[in-house]
């Protein structure tokens, strides 16, 4: 008899080893939950003989429980690996009927469902049209990877910050089509990072009137079109003497009435009067329609810098064109 109750506690023992090896070996796999050996006492009695000086008759398993305590989470690298966090399972679907697991590792197969490695789909609440979800049904979890059809945005809520001492817009009420309805910031035709304020346009109105050089401006029944002037080329370097280089700006909603044309075209007699051999205009390369304007009125272009600007985060082309003021090699009197 003692020897059999010495065997019941290396059986238990033995069992218990067993749930350890298990629990070391499963220490990797995702998902897994430790076990436990519970011990019970083995009384060889009844109970209507019952004794305070009854022996026990060794022990036994009373069970092997799994402890469901919370794992670490770690990152996987992998998009579809998921935890969860407290209590709960992961569905689980194939023709065999449903499955619970805590092992997160998914993948999708080639038809769109998400599964794990033995195939088994995900199984998530269906969508409902309001946002909602069926939690009554189950259904398996198939991931979309089509181009969805697109949806116009029906609303914009915007917080913004503005500049208290703004100009108000030309324009109101504000119209996406008319670019006089609200500010920007989105020109190439000059390269300033910075918005020219009234004090620095005064400044360089008076330079102008300084060295003698026109400022035109359209008006249209005390309206502003547009201004175009001309100044010194590369500065005031007295070899550049006889070449000036222009500018000319035109209200967008103006534009293609000729109120350009009639500004440069009033700007090239001025400055042959002044004795100017040439006359440059430098043009961002993207501005196609500036450009053929140019064309138009006999300017050729002659240089083409690449990424010599730098605006709204990216890099811009310059074009120089210029345009004879009376024939090339004519003569000075120096």
């Amino acid at each position: 008899m003692p020897f059999r109750i010495s065997l019941s506690g290396l059986d238990a023992t033995s069992s218990a080893l067993d749930v350890v090896a298990n629990n070391i070996a499963n220490s990797n796999t995702t998902g897994f939950k430790t076990s436990r050996v519970n011990f019970a006492d083995v009384y060889a009695t009844g109970s209507l003989n019952l004794s305070s000086l009854q022996s026990g008759e060794g022990v036994t398993i009373a069970g092997i429980q799994q402890q469901f305590t919370q794992g670490n989470i770690t990152q996987t690298g992998n998009n579809l690996d998921m935890a969860i966090s407290g209590q709960g399972f992961f569905t689980l679907h194939d023709a065999s009927g449903y499955y619970y697991t805590r092992n997160g590792t998914f993948s999708v197969d080639r038809t769109g469902y998400v599964v794990n490695a033995q195939s088994q789909r995900l199984q998530v609440y269906p969508a409902l049209p309001n946002g909602q979800f069926n939690t009554g049904a189950l259904q398996d979890l198939q991931l979309n990877t089509s181009q969805s059809a697109p949806q116009a945005t029906a609303a914009v809520a915007a917080n913004v910050n503005l500049p208290a001492n703004a100009t108000a817009p030309v324009d109101a009420p504000f119209n996406p089509t008319d670019p006089l309805s609200y500010t920007n910031t989105t020109s190439t035709a000059v390269y300033s990072v910075e918005p020219v304020v009234l004090e620095e346009r005064r400044a360089w109105l008076a330079a102008r009137r300084e060295r003698s050089f026109p400022v035109l401006v359209a008006v249209d029944g005390g309206e502003v079109l547009g201004f175009a002037s001309f100044g010194d080329w590369r500065g005031n370097w007295a070899g550049y003497r006889y070449t000036v280089e222009h500018t000319v700006h035109v209200r967008a909603n103006v534009r293609r009435r000729g109120v350009g044309r009639e500004l440069v075209e009033a700007l090239i007699p001025r400055a042959r009067d002044l004795g100017k051999h040439v006359m440059i205009g430098s043009i961002d390369a993207t501005n196609l329609d500036s450009l053929l304007f140019h064309q138009r009125l006999g300017f050729e272009r002659v240089a083409h810098f690449r990424e010599v600007g730098r605006k709204f985060g990216r890099w811009l082309d310059l074009v120089f064109m210029q345009r004879w003021l009376d024939t090339p090699g004519a003569q000075r009197l120096d």
